[in-house]
């Protein structure tokens, strides 16, 4: 009896002992991470509007302010197009954050300290190609710091080159353009700036040969970028690809099931929820050279620039005739993979879209498709729209459909 009651102590010191261990695990993972946070090293208010500095570097001015009774809701600055589409130009990638920037501004005071580390990447980029004769805008482009923050940016050609434009508005009156965003340290900006540039010569700098007829060609991967995620299912990472250096394919789900890799392909989901693949894979040797290359985080051992294509699918839209929506298509490259695109009407007459999504937050489109060699580019989309022209009664098809 003595026994039993000296094992049934030890069992329960045993169990104060492990819930202690437990909380001190749970609080010091909570410490690491508050510390990891972004500090509010700098705040100010004015009415409504609130300007505040993120880790000594990071300025952001013109955050809306709006307060009911004790409560604080934060909007960062937006731009606003001349049609009236809002754009934000910050986004909190992080709750934390933006519930600590929202504390700073109720306060009025800093919170929190300078993390210890500063990461950044270039989180998108999309060349602008404008119907206009003259922009010196050439690229959209964000940038998040330390995974909690992204703040949107453009590249724009000047005489001295490219440059990269932070968020900025024009002025109610005068001339100097306000900004909304700013890198104060000019050593960071420096460095930000270098790898923002770096990568927009790099998406300018794919180029393919043309092969004409539509003929099966082999299709490499010559470029390569996997982002693991937080799991979500079966869902591991995600990827992007370049095919023969010249066709872009972004937000491809990298699964893992049962050990073996396979991937998920961008798809249109409409408003009735039907599923539209908006990427094929026609052979099944190109498909395993895909996986391979994303597994292994490299392009494959062998490279190829040679394209051809041909237009396997052309089909009007005539439900509404004020819609901007012309006709779907679908082309293939090297007999190899399928893409889904289609016909639109613009202000300088009919364009081709790509596969794209809208983003959670609103603003510019993520593109998942991109021809990132431009001359391909306008050959492939003159021959479609020569062919919606010729289908419409609009022009003649001067362009072969097989290229």
């Amino acid at each position: 009896m003595m026994v039993a009651k000296f094992k049934f102590k030890e069992t329960r010191t045993m169990k104060k002992k492990l819930i202690l261990v437990l909380s001190l695990l749970f609080l010091t993972g909570f410490v690491a991470k508050s510390f990891a946070l972004m500090g509010v090293t700098d705040v100010r208010v004015r009415g409504k509007k609130a300007t505040v500095v993120l880790d000594g570097f990071l300025k952001i001015s013109e955050i809306e302010v709006l307060r009911r009774g004790n409560r604080i809701k934060i909007k960062p600055p937006i731009y606003v197009s001349k049609s009236g589409r809002i754009y934000p130009q910050v986004k909190f990638l992080s709750s934390e954050l933006e519930h600590r920037v929202a504390a700073a501004i109720k306060m009025g005071k800093p919170l929190g300290s300078k993390s210890k580390r500063l990461a950044y990447r270039v989180s998108k980029l999309s060349l602008y190609n404008s119907r206009r004769r003259r922009s010196s805008l050439r690229a959209f482009a964000a940038v998040s710091f330390n995974d909690e923050i992204e703040v949107e940016c453009k590249i724009m050609s000047g005489r001295r080159g490219a440059w990269v434009a932070w968020p900025a508005r024009p002025p109610e009156s005068g001339r100097k353009w306000i900004q909304q965003v700013s890198i104060i340290k000019p050593a960071i900006k420096k460095r930000v700036e270098k790898s923002v540039i770096r990568r927009y010569k790099k998406e300018t700098s794919y180029s393919a040969v043309i092969v004409p007829g539509g003929k099966t060609l082999p299709l490499k991967v010559t470029d390569v970028e996997v982002t693991p995620v937080e799991s979500v299912g079966s869902v591991k990472a995600i990827a992007s690809i370049v095919l023969n250096n010249a066709i872009k394919i972004s937000e491809i789900k990298v699964k893992k099931i049962s050990g073996r890799t396979s991937l998920k392909f961008p798809e249109y989901v409409s408003k009735r929820g039907r599923i539209y693949p908006q990427v094929k894979v026609l052979d099944p040797a190109t498909e395993k050279e895909i996986i391979s290359a994303v597994r292994k985080k490299e392009p494959s051992s062998e490279t190829s620039n040679k394209i051809s294509f041909k237009i396997s699918k052309f089909s009007l839209f005539n439900r509404s005739s004020s819609s901007k929506l012309k006709a779907f298509c679908s082309v293939v490259f090297n007999n190899k993979i399928e893409i889904e695109c289609k016909v639109m009407e613009g202000k300088w007459g009919p364009w081709i879209s790509w596969p794209a999504r809208p983003p959670e937050g609103g603003g510019k489109w993520i593109q998942q498709v991109e021809i990132k060699d431009r001359n391909l580019a306008k050959v492939i989309e003159k021959a479609l729209v020569s062919r919606y022209n010729e289908e419409t009664g609009g022009g003649s098809n001067e362009e072969e459909e097989g290229y």
